[in-house]
């Protein structure tokens, strides 16, 4: 009788770092490298704002792609999402799957809903790396459990915007990462760039905590679509007020001149100009800190300039169109 043929486990790369590391751009210099290239790939893009917008930004390929926009994806209220989309992968058959994480997931979890018993035998995961902003990690690291806990469960760090960084300061978080993390291993890099050798090297060791019951409440998260403008002056000045309340900033701005795409890491704003890929002139997602969720919609809401004619009216009471929607708990 000839033996019964065992399917390999599909490899499961997981990609985390906290908001405005870099791990987008790290994930489009990956679908780049000769470790996943000519790989058949599945890629499972996770956002904690409903907008997709790293979606939008990953380079078009030969790839599946799934998105989970509610919320952290390592979270008891994603597990049904998360299954699902991974009973779909697995009927699908990579070869790999890539998993970017939303930044503020406590990327432990992953471990715990792969270990269901329908994905067990058919997934194993290669390894967990670690985005690490160099810029921002320390004072980040300081206050938010989530930065942390990335960096002390992940088998790579990547400590990614070293031409920003002196030697000095590389080093510095080298040897901060080092205490957290003794066992992963550290690359500077610039640009999402990492070394073949590095990734080759990667082994994965695994954790077990318990599944997260929600997001942490402290965080709140609004989405903003709208195709009425935005007062450029105002925005500004609301980004400036609230800048030590916002975690993370990042999405088309239509503002009266033209839409930009703009993004806020730290302490750092960037105005690039917009692909278009957004089905309205504005979509963006701000990520908050220690703030109410009204009091953040609110102030972003102030900045669009609302036609006063009825008959110009551009809001949609059937769609998200000139309104602010919010992200803030299990279910919303």
């Amino acid at each position: 009788m000839a033996q019964e043929h065992i399917k390999k486990p599909i490899d499961v790369w997981l990609l985390t770092g906290f908001l405005g590391a870099g791990k987008t751009t790290a994930l489009n210099c990956l679908l780049r490298s000769p470790v996943f290239a000519d790989k058949k790939i599945a890629l499972v893009i996770n956002e904690f704002g409903k907008i997709s917008i790293d979606g939008q930004l990953v380079e078009p390929g030969a790839y599946s792609k799934y998105e989970i926009n509610k919320g952290s994806l390592f979270c008891i209220c994603t597990k049904t999402d998360f299954l699902r989309i991974f009973q779909e992968i697995r009927l699908l058959r990579p070869e790999v799957v890539l998993i970017e994480a939303t930044g503020i997931a406590e990327t432990s979890d992953l471990e715990q809903l792969l270990c269901e018993s329908v994905l067990q035998a058919e997934f194993q995961i290669q390894a967990n790396l670690c985005i690490v902003d160099g810029v921002n990690f320390i004072k980040t690291a300081a206050f938010l459990k989530a930065a942390m806990s990335q960096v002390r469960w992940a088998d790579g760090l990547v400590i990614n915007k070293t031409d920003q960084l002196s030697d000095r300061e590389i080093q510095q978080v080298t040897a901060i990462l080092k205490e957290l993390n003794p066992s992963a291993g550290i690359l500077p890099v610039q640009f999402g760039n990492i070394d073949l050798r590095f990734l080759k090297s990667l082994r994965h060791q695994s954790h077990n905590l318990p599944l997260l019951s929600c997001p942490p409440q402290e965080i709140p998260a609004i989405s903003v679509t709208t195709d009425f403008p935005v007062d450029k002056e105002m925005f500004y000045k609301t980004i400036d007020s609230f800048k030590t309340h916002i975690l993370r900033f990042k999405g088309d701005v239509g503002f009266e001149g033209g839409s930009c795409f703009v993004e806020m890491a730290g302490d750092r704003v960037t105005e690039k100009p917009s692909r278009g890929t957004f089905e309205t002139q504005t979509a963006f997602t701000v990520i908050g800190w220690k703030i109410e969720k009204q009091q953040l919609r609110d102030a972003f809401e102030k900045c669009i300039v609302r036609e006063k004619s009825e008959n110009n009216n551009q809001t949609n009471s059937g769609d998200e169109h000139g309104r602010l929607t919010g992200i803030g708990k299990c279910g919303d």
